[in-house]
């Protein structure tokens, strides 16, 4: 709908959205999107690599829970869902050059956020990322709020 009409124009994009996240076939992924008459709101990750875009940066943060495997002793550790990083390889696909990517959704994405993009200007994609977790982690502020976060693309 909309928002396929409005990709292709942005600059920067922050998509907060949930995905489908399919771990035995990475490739059939897709995000979930509000649907309409034009669009049943999922979009593949075979459709975000077809689509044109010019934005200098993407985020994808998703609303899906982590997921979590091994034994229930580690079973607090969040592990990555390889489809979101095939989601993200098809933004870049796309013609975005630098997409931060979460592997798993945190209560706090909305200050570190604030901060990257009052950075990325500046420094880069991959500059202020970094900068904003090694702060982080000079604060001893747990990885789990700020270890998550990856870069996937140039990084300009």
């Amino acid at each position: 709908g909309l928002l396929l009409l409005q990709l292709p124009l942005a600059e920067v994009v922050h998509l907060h959205t949930p995905a489908q996240l399919n771990p035995l076939h990475a490739g059939s992924s897709r995000l979930v999107l509000e649907p309409d008459h034009a669009h049943d709101g999922l979009l593949a990750a075979d459709e975000i690599a077809a689509l044109d875009l010019r934005a200098a940066v993407l985020t994808l943060a998703g609303c899906e829970p982590p997921r979590r495997v091994g034994s229930e002793a580690d079973a607090h550790v969040p592990r990555p869902a390889p489809g979101r990083l095939v989601l993200a390889g098809a933004f870049v696909r796309a013609g975005v050059p630098a997409v931060v990517v979460d592997h798993w959704p945190t209560e706090s994405s909305g200050d570190l956020f604030d901060e990257f993009y009052g950075n990325v200007g500046r420094l880069g994609p991959a500059a202020a990322l970094q900068r904003i977790q090694g702060r982080m982690f000079d604060e001893e502020v747990h990885p789990y709020y700020w270890g998550g976060w990856s870069l996937v693309g140039r990084g300009l």
